[in-house]
């Protein structure tokens, strides 16, 4: 059977719905839910769809249009000093099915060889240069400045509210589903543990992309209050 790899584009369900998210891959690739944090981050505060754009048996040709792509909806995050999109390269990067061989691996991708060896954080550009800390650490003598400088130190009800809900930047959920899975749950409540049509925290996990712990902290107003 001939191998046939897309090429998609994930849309915002915005009023003005914005593209954030260029991938390429085969039809299990494109089935998957969520990427990286970025995308579950915009996903869960806008809502999201996905737009098949190409289907080719050529993987070359897929890898060139997701190129083109990302560049023309400027998904890539840090590209022009634009942070929006949930792309973390500018695409072209990956081989699909294809693994290495021992030999290519210690060659480019073990240890020293590695080009990511001994680096500490991930590339992010800020202000349109390369983050001064990449592959760097604190001293022992910083840290502990750093920490003196903070202790006894609490965060203000302003800055507080900022970080809370929807407003923190790792929020995978809005308060609009943490109402709808309030009232999921509690349509359900009086049924019976073996009944059919109860739903189970477990069941919201799943269905909203979250974690069973924050599902029992919603319903039991531990969280989201």
């Amino acid at each position: 059977m001939t191998r046939v790899f897309f090429v998609y584009i994930d849309w915002t369900l915005e009023f003005i719905a914005r593209p954030f998210y260029v991938g390429k891959g085969d039809e299990a690739r494109v089935a998957k839910r969520d990427r990286n944090d970025h995308w579950k981050h915009i996903a869960a505060k806008h809502g999201w769809r996905r737009e098949i754009v190409l289907g080719t048996k050529e993987e070359s040709f897929a890898f060139d249009e997701e190129k083109r792509l990302i560049k023309e909806h400027r998904t890539f995050y840090g590209h022009d000093n634009y942070l929006w999109g949930a792309n973390r390269t500018l695409g072209g990067d990956g081989v699909a099915g294809v693994k290495h061989t021992e030999e290519w691996l210690d060659l480019y991708a073990r240890g020293v060889n590695n080009k990511n060896f001994g680096k500490t954080g991930e590339n992010w550009w800020l202000h349109g240069k390369p983050n001064p800390m990449l592959g760097r650490s604190h001293s022992d003598k910083a840290n502990e400045k750093n920490r003196q400088a903070h202790l006894g130190k609490r965060h203000t009800s302003t800055s507080i509210a900022k970080m809370s809900g929807e407003n923190h930047p790792r929020a995978k959920l809005t308060r609009e589903l943490v109402e709808r899975i309030r009232v999921r749950h509690a349509s359900t409540m009086h049924l019976s543990e073996r009944h059919a049509e109860r739903i189970t925290c477990a069941m919201l996990a799943n269905e909203f992309n979250t974690t069973v712990g924050n599902i029992v902290g919603i319903i039991n107003y531990r969280s989201w209050k």
